[in-house]
């Protein structure tokens, strides 16, 4: 049986508030000495605010719901009808990889957030215990990704992780699942350049050092949650990413935790239904403006690519079988969903009219068909809310819901939901 989680947008551009009180998803900027509140809420969002929600704008510009209790615990620290908005998608799982900000370099030398901090919507990401507490209000089990150590000595890093971890524990009500970092093997994000520059020669692999730092992360989360208990029952779950198209990156990490006594309970790539590479090279080399129907067919083209293998990739199925075979319990998907990324390329113009379309929701069905069928047992949908017309073409549609529970489900949104 196949359950499905969620990823979570950023906290501080989604279109779902989170906080009832907004000024908790600023940023704090400083330049010259100056320090300057960013709140990153356009004014077309803060009019689109239901008047019910009490909010109101400060003579700083910025806004906040007046009248309601700040506390962290207090019944109204919480959007209410954000969290409502996220349960309509029927989540077992709350991946908050965005709201911890793991993908940034963190600054060690900062003491972490705390759920007492005003700003939670920083480059420094959302205090573990608020992470925490959001998904069991959504009833879902919370998918934490530890920021990666870098350059921390490792003593030092146990401990700052150790401290985080212990926070998740006293807040949860379920068996967390933990992942050390995300997508090590993406060479956009710093920690992939990082684990390169730890080979201790030129025949060691980034794959080996990767596994040294997952066994880290093991050995402390061991040290909170203590060991799993009789008949599979988990005190937590230890997750390992890798790459759908280079499945070989997993079997290497899976191979060198072999190598270290260990085996994690779920592993597996993200599964994102992209257009066909030859199509997307040749419609970005000839500045072709597509029709939905091109778009469409070259979809569900990749789509059976992932179903089905080429010559050159393997299947969906037969990663799973792969990874299962080398003894880990579970398949799962950390990320899924349509990506289509085209920057500022006039096919970019049918990208985005694609996101309400009745095709779109047929493919999140046929991806929710493929996946079933492949065995994998967790699926994460990547992500919850963005929005779903961006102006700016450094920006990509990925979320499902493109407002609180006030505004209808579009086609992807129900088919990902099982409707």
């Amino acid at each position: 049986m196949t359950h499905y989680g969620l990823n979570p947008s950023f906290v501080y551009n989604s279109p779902l508030p989170l906080f009832a009180n907004l000024l908790r998803r600023a940023k704090r900027e400083e330049a010259d000495g100056t320090v300057k509140l960013m709140e990153n809420v356009t004014p077309e969002f803060a009019a689109s605010v239901k008047p019910a929600a009490g909010i109101t704008r400060r003579p700083s510009g910025l806004l906040t719901a007046a009248g309601q209790q700040d506390a962290w615990t207090g019944p109204f620290f919480w959007h209410g009808p954000s969290a409502i908005a996220l349960q309509s998608l029927r989540p077992t799982v709350l991946r908050t990889l965005d709201w911890q900000m793991t993908n940034k370099r963190p600054d060690w030398a900062l003491p972490r957030v705390l759920p007492t901090d005003t700003f939670q919507g920083t480059d420094r990401g959302m205090a573990v215990e608020l992470q925490a507490a959001a998904a069991d209000r959504v009833s879902c089990t919370l998918w934490w990704c530890a920021p990666p150590r870098f350059e921390r000595p490792v003593d030092d890093y146990e401990h700052r992780i150790e401290e985080m971890l212990r926070a998740i524990q006293i807040r949860s009500t379920r068996p967390p699942i933990l992942e050390y970092g995300n997508e090590l093997w993406n060479d956009g994000f710093p920690v992939h350049g990082w684990l390169n520059d730890l080979r201790a020669n030129p025949a060691s692999s980034w794959h080996g050092n990767a596994a040294v730092e997952i066994a880290t992360l093991k050995r402390v989360a061991d040290r909170v949650f203590g060991a799993h208990g009789p008949l599979g029952q988990r005190s937590y779950y230890l997750f390992v990413g890798g790459q759908l198209t280079v499945p070989s990156h997993l079997d290497r990490i899976l191979a060198a935790l072999a190598a270290l006594g260990i085996t994690p309970d779920l592993a597996g790539p993200a599964l994102y239904v992209t257009p066909l590479k030859a199509h997307k090279d040749e419609w970005e080399a000839t500045g072709a403006v597509l029709t939905q129907e091109e778009l469409r067919s070259s979809c569900f083209s990749r789509l059976r690519e992932i179903e089905h293998g080429t010559s050159s990739q393997m299947s969906l199925m037969a990663q799973a079988q792969r990874v299962k075979a080398s003894g880990v319990p579970f398949f799962a998907c950390y990320e899924a969903g349509q990506s289509l990324i085209a920057g500022a390329h006039p096919w970019r113009k049918a990208a985005i009219e694609a996101q309400r379309t009745a095709w779109m929701g047929d493919l999140y069905r046929g991806i929710r068909r493929v996946a079933e069928a492949a065995g994998v047992d967790l699926l994460n949908w990547y992500s919850a809310a963005t929005d779903q017309s961006p102006s700016d073409p450094r920006v990509d549609v990925f979320g499902l819901l493109e407002g609180d529970s006030s505004v209808p489900l579009l086609p992807k949104a129900l088919a990902a939901r099982g409707d």
